[in-house]
């Protein structure tokens, strides 16, 4: 690769890029940048979307007891032995790479609930309004 000063022209920055098609470094380097390059695209287009969600969604500190707009039967929510588990924030059972509510599973492995409490679990999950 060579590059050489040009005149100073406000329409370009006075360096001209050219190649040299015997310039073999150049030749193998360019398409593994750009498979670099979309690589990089591909990872953080999704990343991205989950970040800006974080950032602009009031939910992801909707707090979980005793909220009245999660609510079953006009009654709130609290169950004592999640919240000492530390389950407080709706977002604490929501899994952003698939954008859908942990399983009943997953919650079990992730915070040591029993694996009696999936009515509960169930019921939680399906009052939870769409817009939190």
């Amino acid at each position: 690769m060579k590059f050489n000063w040009t005149s100073d022209d406000a329409t370009t920055l006075g360096i001209t890029f050219t190649n040299n098609e015997k310039d073999t470094f150049l030749k193998n380097t360019l398409p593994k940048l750009q498979n670099f390059k979309n690589c990089l695209k591909s990872w953080h287009h999704p990343w991205s979307d989950i970040t800006h969600n974080l950032e602009t969604q009031t939910s992801s500190k909707t707090i979980l007891w005793n909220n009245k707009d999660i609510t079953s039967s006009n009654k709130t929510f609290f169950y004592k032995d999640w919240f000492e588990r530390s389950i407080k924030y709706v977002d604490q059972l929501y899994d952003y790479r698939i954008k859908d509510f942990y399983s009943f599973d997953d919650i079990c492995c992730i915070y040591g609930i029993h694996s009696n409490n999936f009515l509960k679990y169930y019921t939680l999950i399906k009052s939870i309004p769409i817009h939190i």
